[in-house]
């Protein structure tokens, strides 16, 4: 490592040593490859003098034998396209598009990126700029086989497709798309940045949801959405507080897991179109006009909204429920993984597919191939471990055997569980049903238990001597240790639920203490600090020692959401001080009544002077107003018949408001939605348009 590290960075070194030893799938010893990258980098830092290239040089014209001699291969490239392009000065030149990928990624993408996958994923469609006279385009998503070692719940990145074209025209990305549906893919889920011609080149070929015939999804990168309304505004010359409240009103915001609700999280279509309304009153002008037009893009910002961001598009992309943002980061951190495989020089369009094929294609499936066996950086997500094996097992496979178990994992369906489809031919002593635990799901709970009666009835339960226990399972093994009462196992389920695995009850159903097990685990406390403290690192507030992730938001964790709230109103949703300065201001509760009911009083709003509607019928939800009972100035006359107005000292009237907020704070800026009341025999008349009226203006839940 050491003598190639001079000239080689850390993954060229990997995949140098790779080639040597033959290739990661017929190893003979786990010790003839790294363990992983950071063994790699352990042993450069040892390596005085080391340098990095970075130069660039000449543009280079491909090599268009070279490319269809590629074609011709069958291993990579898959299509070359040839044609004529003019240059500048009316000139015709020749030029090529090609479209490549390796089997296994694209039957990942027919796999994983369409509409309906079990184990779904956005595929990311996005270009590369500065690897030399053409233009990279990539298709990449998180491959839901694999995690990373450190973090089951980040998937890796894979590239799975590329094309190269001298221009970046709609026919371009036209024939990309084209390529990738010839080789079966009919529907996909794709996610963009908004770049017009790689828009409509994709949505000729896969179009969206006009139609419901049309089975495909296109998402909208949140990220690039906020940058572009962000320009927007800063042109108009908006403050930046503005700016950012308007942006958030539009795509919302996160923090801490939850999820402040904006125009794209809107339920559907036509609720999306009644709030857009209500927010566009307070935006400036020509912002209202960019939101609509389509100068310089596919379709206008409004529109995208609706189609590509809303969250029923983003639950049916598999975002969750409620969903996550998608953003193309993913995506652009493999741009530039490629330029670092080129060694940020300048190269051709024929040599950048060897380069992709050896440096970018064959290193991943190395990693993923790794991860069966337990090495690198990945390893195999829960769906998929009953396929995991130990590095000593798998050297013990002959070639052939290695070559087959590698096919079939990749190929593999999940499962929600290693033991989902298997019936139990023993079942523990104490069933799901009358172990009385409370502190974990029943879902999980129930998980749990099928996977320990697995266990009992086809694997084994070794006694290994001094409280260890041997717990064979799928081809993998696990040790629980036990100390008097006390169970102790490492897997992930013992340590989400602080205590209870499928190990420890059948090692505990073994021993026969499975009752005394579930009594110590019913009375335990602190139940949840364990559970947070089992994913605290070790060195947690400590000074970092050797180095410090790079500072960007490619390196911010993206915490999944778990729950929706709306965006709190500093106006109506907190308390203030009670400052009364007019004679009708009091601590008199607003009541919600109908204006019919009402009908000599309730005449028109005491603040804005709108008169409320009336007459035989009165659409919902139009006959509610707001009522407050105030004192008010009377008529008086003095001996001389002069008349003044006088403030009555207990007399109150009853004064009428709109449903809406700037009509109550305009004459009691001391109002809150607390100071609201409904009665009941309101309340029980009170319609579905009622509550929503009250829910979007007040912030009301009845």
């Amino acid at each position: 490592m050491r003598e190639m590290g001079s000239k080689s960075s850390a993954k060229q070194i990997i995949n140098n040593i790779h080639r040597e030893v033959g290739g990661v799938v017929s190893i003979s010893s786990p010790s003839d490859i790294p363990k992983d990258r950071q063994q790699v980098y352990n042993q450069l830092r040892k390596v005085e003098g080391r340098k990095k290239s970075r130069s660039t040089g000449p543009a280079k014209s491909p090599d268009i034998t070279k490319l269809l001699s590629l074609q011709q291969a069958g291993r990579f490239v898959r299509d070359v396209s040839l044609g004529a392009r003019s240059k500048k000065n009316g000139e015709m030149r020749a030029a090529a598009s090609t479209f490549a990928g390796t089997d296994t990624t694209i039957g990942w993408i027919k796999r994983f990126c369409c509409p309906g996958s079990t184990q779904a994923a956005v595929a990311g469609v996005d270009m590369t700029y500065k690897l030399g006279p053409f233009y990279l385009t990539t298709v990449t998503f998180p491959n839901p086989m694999f995690v990373y070692k450190n973090n089951v719940n980040k998937h890796p990145t894979t590239l799975a497709a590329v094309m190269t074209s001298v221009t970046k025209e709609k026919r371009d990305y036209e024939y990309f798309a084209r390529s990738l549906k010839s080789e079966g893919i009919e529907s996909l889920m794709y996610g963009t940045d908004g770049e017009c011609a790689l828009e409509s080149g994709f949505e000729s070929v896969y179009p969206i949801a006009e139609s419901p015939a049309h089975n495909n999804i296109h998402l909208r990168c949140f990220d690039h959405a906020k940058g572009d309304i962000l320009t927007k505004l800063k042109e108009l010359k908006v403050c930046e507080t503005e700016r950012n409240k308007i942006q958030r009103e539009i795509l919302g915001s996160e923090f801490g897991g939850k999820r402040v609700k904006g125009l794209v999280d809107c339920e559907n279509e036509t609720e999306f179109e009644e709030l857009y309304v209500n927010k566009e009153v307070h935006w400036p002008e020509e912002f209202k006009e960019w939101m609509a037009t389509t100068k310089g893009r596919h379709r206008s910002m409004k529109t995208t909204l609706k189609l590509c961001m809303l969250k029923p598009t983003r639950i049916a992309a598999g975002l969750g429920n409620p969903p996550n943002k998608w953003d193309n980061q993913r995506t652009e951190s493999l741009n530039n993984v490629i330029k670092e495989a080129a060694e940020n020089q300048v190269t051709d369009q024929a040599s950048i597919h060897e380069t992709l094929e050896s440096e970018v294609f064959q290193q991943q499936e190395n990693e993923y191939v790794k991860a069966i066996y337990r090495m690198g950086e990945y390893r195999l997500a829960p769906e998929f471990e009953k396929f995991s094996v130990t590095p000593s097992v798998w050297t013990q496979k002959t070639p052939e055997q290695q070559r087959e178990h590698v096919k079939k994992v990749f190929k593999a369906p999940a499962n929600t569980s290693s033991s989902n489809q298997v019936t139990p031919s023993k079942r523990l002593s104490i069933t799901f049903e009358d172990c009385e635990v409370t502190s974990v799901a029943a879902r999980m709970l129930s998980q749990i238990w099928h996977e320990a009666e697995i266990i009992l009835s086809y694997n084994k339960v070794i006694d290994l001597g001094g409280g260890v226990y041997c717990v064979t399972e799928f081809g993998n093994s696990v040790n629980v240790t036990v100390k008097g009462n006390s169970h102790n196992c490492k897997c992930r389920n013992f340590q989400s639920t602080a205590g209870l695995c499928s190990h420890v009850l059948a090692v505990a159903d073994t021993m026969g203490t499975l009752a005394a097990l579930l009594e110590k685990f019913n009375t335990k406390t602190n139940k949840a600090s364990s559970i947070l403290n089992a994913n605290i690192s070790k060195r947690a507030g400590e000074k970092p020692k050797e180095k410090k992730k790079r500072k960007g938001q490619n390196n911010v964790e993206q915490i999944p959401i778990l729950e929706e709230i709306e965006r709190p109103d500093n106006d109506i949703d907190c308390q203030k001080p009670l400052a009364f300065t007019e004679i009708w201001h009091n601590t008199n509760k607003f009541q919600v009544v109908f204006t019919k009911e009402c009908t000599s009083k309730a005449q028109k709003c005491e603040s804005c002077k709108v008169e409320f509607a009336r007459g035989g019928v009165v659409c919902i939800p139009q006959d509610i107003a707001i009522c407050h009972m105030e004192r008010y100035f009377y008529p008086k006359k003095d001996a001389n018949g002069k008349t003044t107005y006088e403030p009555t000292w207990k007399r109150e009237i009853a004064r009428f408001y709109c449903v809406k907020k700037e009509c109550i704070l305009r004459r009691h800026p001391y109002f809150w939605k607390g100071m609201v009341e409904v009665q009941d025999d309101v309340r029980q008349n009170l319609k579905e348009g009622h509550k929503k009226l009250l829910k979007e203006a007040l912030h009301l839940s009845i």
